[in-house]
């Protein structure tokens, strides 16, 4: 590292804050640190339970908030919960990231189908489940919406297990090129992104898939959590539910079904 002669260290989630701390000490560099969701949600009584680099950043945490030049936080949900946790207000920085517009664009050729489009990891925080839950309600109606799910992850033989049980017309495509989200995003009529805080904490920052769909022109129905009501507006840019609430999940999947130009 010391033959680059960089400026500076900049670590990507707040566990590899600590991890390059010492490097950072040893050769004299300024430590910036970027939180994006679990790192700054995390709980110290779970998760040193089952990770030793969790270990790691709870015993450095206080040295980091003491030594590092620079904190930025995804959202202020997140720049929020390190405040709470004691990190110096004046080191700590909203700055929101962005998407490739030139690559993430609507597509006035492609076709809208009956597809709601979820795009995320099958974990616990992004709240699969309680869509699978509202496209049962819908699919009773409206049996021809299909649920596409992208991605994979933990939950997925869970997941799938559930939809087998409720859901009529539904697809598990697995982990997907950016480029297959962005045409999946392209042709289906909405997305919804519901995520929820998960039992250790765990907790988004701002979901990319969120900025992604915005910035292809696809409707978004999320949940109020975390950084997400920071970046669509509630029955102006989209519909944000409570966490958990399938059911006003499927009200508002069947409210924009039935609009005439929810895209507007």
């Amino acid at each position: 590292i010391q033959q680059l002669e960089p400026a500076l260290i900049h670590a990507h989630f707040g566990v590899n804050g600590t991890l390059a701390l010492p490097v950072a000490k040893r050769l004299n560099l300024p430590l910036i640190t970027t939180f994006y969701g679990l790192d700054a949600t995390l709980e110290r009584a779970t998760s040193e339970q089952t990770s030793l680099t969790h270990q790691a950043y709870f015993r450095r945490q206080s040295a980091l908030k003491r030594e590092a030049q620079f904190f930025i936080a995804v959202s202020m949900f997140i720049k929020q919960k390190l405040l709470d946790q004691g990190f110096p207000a004046d080191k700590v920085v909203t700055h929101y990231y962005g998407v490739d517009t030139q690559f993430f664009q609507p597509d006035p050729n492609t076709s809208r189908e009956s597809v709601v489009l979820f795009v995320g990891r099958l974990t616990e925080k992004k709240g699969c489940e309680y869509l699978i839950k509202a496209m049962a309600q819908i699919q009773v109606s409206y049996p021809h919406i299909k649920l596409v799910i992208l991605g994979d992850g933990s939950l997925r033989s869970e997941l799938e297990a559930l939809a087998s049980q409720q859901l009529r017309n539904y697809s598990f495509l697995g982990m997907q090129s950016p480029e297959i989200c962005k045409r999946w995003m392209q042709r289906s009529k909405l997305i919804v992104i519901p995520s929820v805080t998960a039992t250790n904490g765990d907790s988004e920052g701002l979901p990319t898939v969120l900025l992604e769909a915005q910035a292809v022109g696809l409707p978004v129905i999320a949940s109020m959590h975390a950084g997400i009501p920071e970046a669509v507006i509630h029955e102006e840019t989209g519909f944000l539910a409570a966490e958990r609430d399938w059911q006003q999940l499927a009200n508002y999947i069947c409210l924009l079904y039935t609009s005439p130009s929810p895209r507007d």
